[in-house]
């Protein structure tokens, strides 16, 4: 009976040793069972790349260990979960072709493999491509205009050999002393004005200053003796314009065409259109071009311009006679060369000026505010062309000795943009959402 109940002892006690270790072996295998790879994000990587890759499945662990076939790299594995792993790789740039393995093995755990995971396709040049004779870029980059330079918006477009520009302002401005105030166009005030197009001018004294000698008047509709009527109402588009139109004198003798004009006002705003003959669209300024060795800015003076047109309001002279067109405000000579000086002619006169400028300022949808000042012949170094209070939207786009652009277009070299949007410091570019 004695010897019996040993036996069962010492079969129990087996038994008991047998299922402890049958535990203890089975959890340390659930410790790290063997991953299952489901997917390897991008499923393609280019020849010479170094990049991030996802590795999704189930039952990673910490620690996991990643190899791929053929030379790919593995240079980092970082654990994310147990159903993602972010490995960094390094793809040789003479990398075979084709589908790779890619395998998984956790901490003391059997391998998960995964055949054909990861395609590798042939790799970007990685010498950029150049740019080549004919290029061109932008000279100027654009940016959002603020304060006074930004109260006349102003909406351009070229169609069938002509050009409309429909441009507004608010009655009244902060900027008394700088801008003509229309708030009194209701009540029956008249206004002096000239009107000049520069057709992709050559910048020159001789060629500025004739550009038409006329000086107009702006009333409303009642007026006897405006040349131009506005009427109440607020178009909001160049069709909507249901006013007289009056049309300029231009100066055919110098090839500038006369302006079509019509205007409009309401209780906010003065609105006026402009359309004029035109048989190029001119959307350079002082471009540059590259002859396959060098970069080359094109000046006006070589009779490389944008398209323009400038409307000068009486701001402060009694007797208007600076608002007789452009051979009394536009580019005096005042013993300067070039383009002269844009100013009054005489000591206390303020013209204000509406700029638009098809390559500087259309693109943002504004025209320039400046006024000019007396400009004295006997101190020619006084810069009688002004600009309002805030700032502008063009940036001179050149750097260096010698001279070379400063920016191109995100798609160059080739992109030969019309113009360059420069985005403030801190920014960044808006592009679709993808979740």
């Amino acid at each position: 009976m004695k010897k019996r109940n040993v036996l069962i002892f010492v079969f129990t006690m087996g038994f008991f040793i047998a299922s402890v270790y049958t535990y203890l072996h089975g959890a340390q295998q659930g410790a790290a069972p063997q991953p299952i790879i489901k997917q390897v994000v991008p499923i393609e990587v280019p020849q010479g790349a170094e990049m991030d890759i996802i590795i999704r499945g189930s039952k990673f662990a910490d620690g996991a260990t990643v190899s791929f076939s053929g030379g790919i790299i593995v240079n980092s594995t970082t654990f994310d979960s147990a159903k993602k792993l972010i490995v960094n790789i390094s793809v040789p740039s003479a990398e075979s072709l084709g589908k790779k393995k890619v395998t998984v093995t956790n901490p003391t755990g059997k391998p998960g493999i995964k055949p054909n995971a990861l395609g590798v396709v042939e790799g970007v040049p990685t010498t950029p491509p150049a740019f080549k004779a004919g290029d061109t870029i932008p000279g100027y980059t654009l940016k959002a205009p603020w304060g006074s330079r930004a109260e006349i918006k102003a909406s351009g477009s070229y169609s069938s050999g002509q050009w409309t520009v429909f441009m507004t302002r608010a009655l009244k401005t902060s900027a008394t002393s700088e801008d003509v105030q229309f708030d009194g166009i209701g009540s029956g005030s008249e206004y002096y004005f000239s009107v000049g197009v520069l057709n992709n001018a050559k910048g020159t004294v001789t060629t500025m200053a004739v550009l038409d000698g006329s000086r107009y008047i702006l009333g409303n509709e009642s007026s006897t003796t405006a040349n131009l009527k506005a009427k109440n109402e607020t178009p909001t588009s160049a069709s909507t314009f249901t006013g007289t139109e009056f049309i300029t004198t231009g100066n055919s003798a110098e090839g500038v065409p006369p302006v079509t004009l019509k205007a409009a006002y309401d209780s906010k705003n003065l609105y006026i259109l402009t359309t004029w003959s035109d048989s190029t669209e001119d959307l350079k300024k002082d471009q540059w071009s590259f002859d396959g060795t060098t970069w080359t800015r094109q000046s006006m003076d070589t009779g490389y311009d944008e398209d323009r047109i400038a409307i000068w309001w009486d701001v402060a002279d009694s007797t208007h006679t600076m608002a007789q067109g452009c051979a009394n405000l536009c580019h005096l000579t005042g013993g300067s060369t070039g383009q002269g000086r844009m100013g009054t002619k005489n000591s206390g006169e303020i013209a204000d000026l509406w700029h638009w400028k098809a390559a500087r300022w259309n693109p943002l949808n504004f025209a320039d505010d400046q006024y000019g000042i007396y400009a004295d012949p006997t101190n020619t170094s006084v810069d009688t062309r002004k600009s309002d209070t805030g700032g502008g939207i063009d940036s001179s786009n050149s750097t260096g000795t010698p001279a070379q652009p400063a920016f191109m277009a995100e798609d160059d070299p080739g992109a030969n943009a019309n113009f360059l949007m420069g985005i403030p410091s801190g920014a960044k570019r808006a592009i679709t959402f993808t979740p």
